[in-house]
């Protein structure tokens, strides 16, 4: 456990560090440099400090990441110093070493640093982007369906070999026989046991081709045609149904908000790199790619 926990600890110092790309020790070029503290001295490793107001913004952020091995304890906060020491140890060996000058590692450190740039773009780029009551109410309505309380049925089933078995078996029913008992008699679904039943379901469930169609279709009651499936020759009666009601406004007000947010975002982001593409000179040789 505690060698997961150092584990953990190392790696989310690396993603901690890397929440701003100026401040990253192992992107500098050159070992770093005794200056002027700026906070209170927490721990010295040569000439580089670590101020406990550094430290303490540090908790903050792994404890946002991982609540599991939350650092609430001075025992936590004690190690987690300590694996800041190691990582410093390990950076200041490594500038000794000349490693900073890797060329695969600098071109890694490189991407590392476009992708942060490209993120602080972006984000700044849809800062400003909001939406109003009246357009989240709009939105609403032109996409009602994505709104629908999820239609479920209470079915029973017979499932036989023979088109012609089925075909006797929906004249017993019309002459009123009872469903769940010819299930049991006929059946080769394992349903059969239970009079066919196959409790509450919704589309997609049975995975069966023709199911959904015929099922689905059908009101409380009700009994299918035969229809073919991968199974056999299927009738399906409807003992109940609920659900395929709009949720009000007022229930799926914040659901609503988010996805006409991010539709907004996406068309900004689209909006932006046509123009960027609009004014840029972009040279493409698609023939290369094999």
């Amino acid at each position: 456990m505690r060698r997961r926990f150092i584990l953990i600890l190392l790696l989310a110092i690396f993603a901690l560090t890397a929440s701003s790309c100026d401040k990253l020790p192992f992107i500098s070029k050159k070992a770093p440099k005794a200056e002027r503290v700026k906070g209170t001295v927490l721990a010295k490793v040569n000439s580089t400090v670590i101020t406990l107001e550094d430290f303490n913004t540090r908790v903050d952020n792994f404890n946002q990441m991982s609540e599991e091995l939350k650092i609430d304890s001075l025992d936590k906060k004690k190690g987690f110093l300590q694996t800041l020491i190691q990582q410093e140890l390990f950076f200041q060996q490594a500038i000794s070493l000349g490693l900073d000058k890797n060329e695969e590692i600098n071109k890694a450190i490189e991407e590392f640093r476009k992708g942060f740039i490209i993120q602080k773009l972006i984000s700044d780029e849809l800062t400003a982007i909001g939406v109003e009551a009246g357009e989240i109410e709009s939105f609403y309505n032109l996409a009602k369906n994505n709104y629908l309380v999820p239609a479920e049925i209470k079915a029973r089933e017979i499932v036989v070999s023979s088109e012609e078995t089925a075909r006797q078996i929906l004249i017993e029913l019309l002459k009123g026989t009872n469903f769940a008992s010819l299930a049991q008699q006929y059946s080769k679904a394992p349903s059969a046991k239970t009079g066919g039943s196959l409790g509450w379901i919704k589309k997609g469930d049975r995975k069966l081709e023709r199911f959904d169609e015929s099922a689905f279709s059908l009101e409380k009651a009700e009994v299918s045609n035969i229809f073919k499936t991968k199974e056999g020759y299927v009738i399906v009666k409807i003992d109940d149904k609920r659900g395929g009601e709009l949720r009000p406004i007022s229930e799926v007000w914040d659901q609503v908000k988010g996805e006409l947010l991010n539709f907004k975002q996406n068309q900004r982001i689209v909006e932006f790199e046509r123009n960027l593409r609009a004014t840029s000179n972009i040279e493409i040789h698609e023939e290369l790619l094999r």
